[in-house]
């Protein structure tokens, strides 16, 4: 016991604040790493504003033009739920300067058709693959299922016959019969959603030149769209009977594409207004577009009494005077309302509302969605339409940078924003629940993967038992130090790398997000957050493991445990970061997953009885996960932040893994890793935040030790500002860059929209415009006809068709 006191009085005066030479030195290295941190990031946001700037106005060379003349539109109100009322609208306020529109539409049936399309195809080609490496024509039993693995679809499962009633066809003929009828059932679906796509709202009128511009063109389409079908239709029934089929026609339950009857305007079913039912005309300016209606806030405010003009509307209307807004309800509400209890009624129709928008529009399909894309003729137009509000309506018209068409998931992209909002916030609820709970797989790794645990195995009985030779006694030691320091490190990366999945999953198909930068964003930031859990977890689960008959004994002793054991615990971390070093960047390089794949699908498939499509899935270009990689670069910046003023070994070690992640990373980048889609940037001012918030958790660690180490010293105070400081830069950095950099600039705009004129490049790249870029795939008149690629690129014969092969076609097979 006086040995215990002596320790502890020599403790309280090594640790003496105010004289410590030691804790003074570092909280000015602290001081140091903060601002040069904060430097260099500030340095890294003017590039990276710059390289943003001239991303969104000239882009790069694998992405179309469009891109950077395309906005996004969410919460599209009901009555703009066509592209028809949309361009219209848009073209009212900015006159002149709208090329086309587009409106997503929820296609679930169509989703169907074009999934079971593509897979007659795959076997199409896969029969055609089976007669080309045997020389014997491919059969099967109609109905069989089959397996499909890493993107390479088996035989089918039952190839002999089980009943009478199997029926056993040519897998060539029978396939090529079927995608037949596919095309042409797709295609009339084509023209059928195109046609809804256009006019929502019939009622709207097209008096407009430029909206019968992309009226004519659209309907071109859906003319050469039909007379297609109807051509493939009669080929097929002349093949079938022998004679001239029934074909499609040009007409659905839409109305007819070929012939303009009654009541269209140019191919378009026209309804009568309600003012035309009535007996009245209906002028243009009485008939213009109204956002929501009965809706109050787009009633004319005049200054002066008698009637005044809605310029947004056009129609004149009566000065409202007071009490005059609910003459039209009952007066029992009026009385209600004249007590102050028209929030009820507020409050109820705002829930109806949202019931109406959010789960309604979430269980009921309905097939024009609240999201659209808008392209403009000019840079200057995208800048100001970006920056500035269209409605004045909560909730309405917002307007953002369009993604690259390739980074658009299109099986999302339908989805209403509330919506999307409504099950983020749930998700980010429960992940982050579980993020508290993380410290129990974390202490369990910690208490199990240790040779105490493992003695206790059957076959593992020898790490805890001594032999009485000193070699075997030498080796057992030897295995014991390895497995006490890896193996918790180890089992920790596993599980840690299940993370992404889960994070992944949630975003595609619970979180329902629209882009695949998007999703990978949301990887990175959960992932980066449970990093962070695990390093605070793992020093103050294992610290109070370790001592717990300490604590236990002497409760008030828990903080001092926690102060004694952080510099410990180091070593834990430089064994994670030697390890992510020797191990982790040589599996970066080897890319085990792609290894896997391609030792497993050569040992197990022979490669003249796979497709083109199969071979190209062998071989296929991968792309670099940020989501994944972001994370851990984070983390190790982390615990240099963490332990670099406690524990300065780490540095070196630091230094070292990232001097060989530089090499590792900059070959795959260069070298190995396909982008799939282009961003321009979106991720990073993301990392940058979490550096700075990994600077801060630092921070507040050092502060804490000091608090507990040297409880009446100067240095805790003296550190305060600097947490304090960092948040600021965080929310300097936030309005000085990332909100600049989220859309071109007006000046930018102005100069690059003068130097196309002045080039004479402007015509020429708008007339390279398609209306169909930001339009689903599938909608796309290019896919409406879907044919097989042949045995092998290289081999023109092989083609089924006769025609183009299709995707990739006359292209070389990369290698991995």
């Amino acid at each position: 016991n006086d040995a215990a006191e002596d320790d502890d009085q020599e403790g309280s005066e090594d640790f003496d604040g105010s004289s410590n030479l030691r804790l003074w030195t570092t909280v000015g290295f602290m001081y140091l790493l903060t601002f040069y941190v904060t430097y260099l990031l500030s340095e890294e946001y003017k590039h990276y504003v710059e390289l943003r700037m001239d991303y969104l106005a000239r882009g790069d060379a694998d992405i179309i033009p469009q891109h950077h003349y395309s906005l996004r539109i969410e919460n599209i109100p009901q009555k703009l739920k066509s592209e028809q009322t949309l361009l219209r609208y848009f073209s009212r306020l900015f006159p002149g300067k709208v090329h086309s529109v587009s409106v997503v539409l929820n296609l679930p049936e169509m989703n169907k058709a074009q999934n079971r399309r593509e897979r007659v195809r795959r076997r199409l080609e896969k029969a055609v693959a089976h007669e080309r490496a045997t020389g014997v024509p491919a059969t099967h039993y109609v109905g069989r299922a089959r397996c499909l693995c890493c993107g390479i679809e088996s035989s089918p499962i039952m190839p002999f016959k089980c009943c009478s009633k199997d029926e056993k066809v040519n897998s060539v003929e029978y396939y090529e019969n079927d995608l037949a009828a596919m095309n042409e059932e797709v295609q009339s679906m084509i023209a059928a959603k195109l046609e809804i796509a256009l006019s929502g709202t019939p009622e709207q009128e097209t008096d407009d030149n430029l909206l019968g511009r992309v009226v004519g063109g659209v309907q071109g389409v859906i003319k050469g769209i039909s007379r297609t079908a109807s051509t493939l239709r009669a080929d097929s029934s002349e093949t079938e009977n022998g004679g001239a089929g029934n074909g499609v026609g040009g007409s659905t339950s839409y109305g007819s594409f070929d012939d303009e009857k009654p009541g269209q305007e140019n191919g378009v079913i026209r309804r009568k207004t309600k003012l035309e039912q009535q007996g009245r005309s209906s002028s243009p300016d009485e008939n213009r577009i109204s956002l929501i209606e009965n809706d109050y806030l787009n009633e004319p405010m005049p200054l002066s009494s008698g009637r005044g003009t809605n310029s947004l509307h056009g129609s004149n209307a009566d000065l409202i005077q007071p009490g005059g807004r609910d003459k039209h309800k009952s007066s029992f509400r009026r009385f209600l309302n004249k007590l102050g209890l028209d929030f009820i009624s507020a409050g109820v129709s705002y829930v109806r509302d949202k019931f109406k928008t959010v789960v309604v529009d979430s269980v009921f399909v309905r097939t024009m969605s609240s999201t659209g894309f808008i392209t403009f003729t000019d840079l200057q137009t995208v800048a100001c339409a970006s920056a500035v509000t269209i409605s004045h309506k909560a909730d309405t018209l917002d307007m953002k940078v369009a993604p690259e068409p390739r980074d658009i998931y299109w099986p999302n992209a339908h989805v209403s924003a509330q919506v999307l909002a409504a099950k983020q916030n749930a998700a980010s609820t429960f992940i982050m629940f579980g993020a508290l709970i993380w410290s129990a797989p974390v202490a369990t790794i910690q208490a199990m993967a240790t040779t105490e645990q493992l003695a206790k195995l059957p076959f593992m009985s020898w790490l805890d038992n001594s032999t009485g030779d000193p070699d075997q006694d030498r080796k057992r030691e030897f295995y014991v130090h390895l497995i006490n320091g890896y193996l918790p490190v180890l089992a920790l990366l596993g599980l840690i790398q299940l993370l992404p999945f889960i994070f992944q999953w949630v975003s595609v198909h619970y979180e329902n997000r629209k882009t695949k930068s998007d999703i990978q964003r949301s990887i990175l930031r959960r992932f980066f957050y449970y990093q962070m859990a695990n390093i605070f977890i793992t020093v103050t689960a294992g610290s109070i493991l370790e001592n717990l008959g300490e604590i236990l004994n002497q409760p008030s002793s828990i903080m001092f445990t926690l102060a004694k054991n952080i510099p410990t615990v180091v070593g834990y971390f430089i064994s994670l970061i030697v390890t992510k070093t020797l191990a982790g960047l040589p599996i970066v390089l080897l890319r085990l997953g792609a290894l896997f794949r391609m030792a497993f699908l050569r040992i197990c498939f022979s490669e003249k009885m796979l497709t083109q499509r199969e071979l190209n899935e062998v071989y296929r270009p991968q792309e670099l996960l940020y989501g994944w990689e972001y994370p851990t670069q984070l983390l190790v910046i982390v615990i240099c932040f963490t332990y670099s003023c406690i524990s300065p070994i780490i540095l070196p070690v630091g230094a070292v893994y990232f001097t060989m992640a530089l090499l590792v990373y900059k070959f795959q980048v260069l070298y190995v890793y396909t982008p799939e889609y282009e961003s321009g940037g979106e991720l990073f001012p993301c990392v940058l935040h979490r550096t700075l918030v990994g600077l801060t958790l630092g921070q507040f660690t050092l502060l804490g030790y000091l608090l507990i180490r040297a409880p009446g010293g100067w240095q805790p105070f003296f550190l305060i500002p600097l947490p304090m400081y960092t948040l600021y830069m965080v929310s300097r950095f936030t309005s000085m860059y990332d909100k600049p950099s989220e859309r071109l600039s007006l000046e930018r705009a102005v100069a690059l929209d003068s130097e196309n004129e002045r080039e004479g490049y402007q015509d020429e790249l708008i007339r390279n415009f398609d209306q169909f870029a930001y339009r689903q795939p599938f909608l796309d008149p290019s896919n409406a006809v879907l044919r097989p690629e042949p045995y092998r690129t290289t081999d023109e014969s092989t083609n089924l068709t006769g025609e183009g092969g299709g995707e990739g076609e006359g292209e070389p097979v990369e290698g991995p």
